[in-house]
């Protein structure tokens, strides 16, 4: 009956906002931390970031601010709204709220030695994460990130596998090592992580393009074109994706393909 009673509360305060189309309803009602929590996450996965912001704003005007909530915003305005000076000083206060909130303190470590390119700085805040969390895979996505930036290509190759080995299923580390190796020429291995990580996630349309680029360049036509329309079929789930490079890539391989090819 306990559980029966939240749902309800969750559903009716919902229903408030969509019905008087404001978050103001939703401050009126008093839920307790979880529910709270779960409210704001949902109207930012719904795309809601106005009301997703005054529920995490809320967070952190309780007597106990709350280290999580600060971490969301930050979250909100890095990859929704792209503000990384706002996202900064959102991560920040979740560190002094919590010193122990390791996710903050890799965020935090990846604006300051991605964005900013303050490699110290940014090895430094990362480097505290590592104290709170070690096996935490996401720092080492950072840290490799970084490392390519300086040219430090073994030491991202390292950063790269050991988040693959700390978090195998996901994709990210092993499209990180394909993209290193091919910035490197090296097309075999390159292949070989870009095919690993779209068996993780089929979904993954720069891999497809990668392949398909590095079939190209192994005269492998019709495979590449293969690769290429995976690409495509991939593209209208990413928002970032260009699907029309896509169609321009086959065009111009079967410009230059022998009529005859089986290849």
């Amino acid at each position: 009956m306990k559980n029966l009673g939240k749902i309800f509360c969750f559903i009716l305060v919902s229903l408030l906002c969509i019905f008087f189309k404001s978050p103001g309803y939703i401050l009126a009602v008093r839920l307790d931390y979880s529910e709270t929590l779960q409210s704001g996450l949902f109207y930012r996965n719904q795309g809601d970031l106005p009301t997703a912001i005054k529920i995490f704003e809320l967070m952190l005007k309780e007597k106990d601010k709350d280290s999580r909530a600060a971490y969301e915003l930050g979250l909100i305005y890095e990859y929704h709204l792209e503000k990384t000076e706002k996202a900064e000083e959102y991560y920040r206060l979740a560190v002094e709220i919590d010193n122990t909130n390791y996710e903050a303190w890799t965020q935090l470590g990846n604006i300051y030695g991605n964005y900013y390119e303050k490699f110290k700085e940014g090895e430094k805040i990362l480097n505290k994460a590592i104290e709170h969390k070690a096996d935490y895979g996401l720092i080492y996505l950072f840290f490799g990130d970084m490392y390519v930036k300086q040219n430090k290509i073994l030491l991202a190759q390292k950063s790269y596998e050991k988040g693959s080995e700390l978090d195998p299923q996901e994709h990210e580390y092993l499209y990180r090592l394909g993209e290193l190796f091919y910035s490197q020429k090296d097309y075999l291995k390159a292949k070989e992580y870009f095919k690993k990580a779209v068996a993780i996630n089929p979904d993954c349309d720069q891999a497809y393009y990668r392949i398909a680029l590095i079939c190209k360049e192994e005269k492998q036509y019709l495979l590449s074109i293969e690769y290429f329309k995976k690409a495509i079929e991939c593209a209208p789930r990413h928002s970032k994706a260009n699907p029309i490079l896509f169609y321009k890539e086959i065009k111009a391989i079967q410009e230059i393909m022998p009529s005859d090819s089986s290849s």
